[in-house]
């Protein structure tokens, strides 16, 4: 029995110290062992065009129309028009602005507006996060005529999409994503762009260039506002952002943001392998 007892109890030890072992290693490594807990900030935490965000403790800020009107359900939210509004908040009232998949649809100069108006709420330390299609990863990855766009393909069978005989390729993928009015495939476009056409541009332009032709034209069109009609990069938004006050921008990751407050689960959740982050600092 003595003999049971001591092989039982070097177990229990061994499983300690595996146990333990384990634990110093997901703290080497990073790993989140259970949720982050902080104190809620003195200011206000915005989602800016938050469809539907539900989060403790923010405030959304969307625009109404039909198109968005089955994810609004159960959501409470502040109406706001990036085009026409200012935001409703006062000078250095908020913390933190999360602003994810919104400003592809929205032409730069009301997106300058925003974030304008983004850098007079915020209060010094604030920050704003950005997510967004990248679109020099989405030109350069198009370029080696690859795989990369087979999750996509959906959307080409959807309602959204007519039908065609042929099946899109990269760069029917691609217009889709910066310029989706101009899709030869899209229910609603808006002098589409041919095969052809497409194919002479995409060789003898430069990526910028060729980014500019797709979406030169294109504005908001209130009854289709889930369009793409703008391109962004890390260097363009950087720039804007600048532009508008701020003076500290970083290219960020997948989750991972400066600040606590935007890390969780409830965050970067939109077609995380297109997209580009960008947090800027007041």
């Amino acid at each position: 029995m003595l003999q049971v007892l001591k092989s039982r109890l070097r177990k229990f030890r061994l499983v300690q110290w595996c146990l333990g072992l384990s634990i110093v290693n997901a703290i080497k490594e990073g790993r989140q062992l259970a949720p982050f807990i902080v104190k809620k900030p003195d200011k206000l935490m915005i989602n800016i065009g938050a469809g539907a965000f539900n989060c403790k403790n923010w405030i959304n800020l969307d625009y109404v129309s039909d198109w968005y009107a089955d994810i609004h359900t159960n959501v409470n939210f502040m109406r706001y028009d990036i085009r026409n509004d200012l935001i409703p908040l006062g000078n250095e009232t908020v913390f933190c602005a999360y602003c994810s998949h919104v400003i592809e649809h929205i032409e730069t100069p009301y997106i300058e507006k925003m974030f304008q108006d983004v850098y007079r709420i915020l209060g010094g330390g604030g920050y704003l996060r950005l997510a967004f299609p990248d679109a020099d990863f989405l030109y350069n990855v198009t370029l080696q005529n690859s795989d990369y766009w087979y999750w996509r393909l959906g959307w080409f069978k959807s309602s959204l999409s007519v039908d065609h005989k042929k099946l899109p390729g990269p760069l029917d993928f691609l217009v889709r994503e910066i310029a989706t009015p101009k899709s030869i495939f899209y229910r609603w476009a808006v002098n589409p762009i041919d095969s052809e056409t497409l194919a002479a541009n995409f060789r003898e332009r430069s990526p910028e260039e060729f980014l500019n032709f797709l979406v030169d034209g294109l504005k908001f069109r209130a009854d289709c506002p889930g369009d793409h009609i703008n391109w962004w990069s890390y260097e363009k938004c950087k720039a804007t952002l600048l532009k508008a006050g701020f003076k500290n921008v970083i290219l960020s990751k997948y989750k991972g943001s400066v600040t606590p407050y935007m890390c969780g689960n409830a965050f970067d959740r939109t077609y995380p392998r297109m997209s580009c982050y960008v947090e800027a600092i007041k």
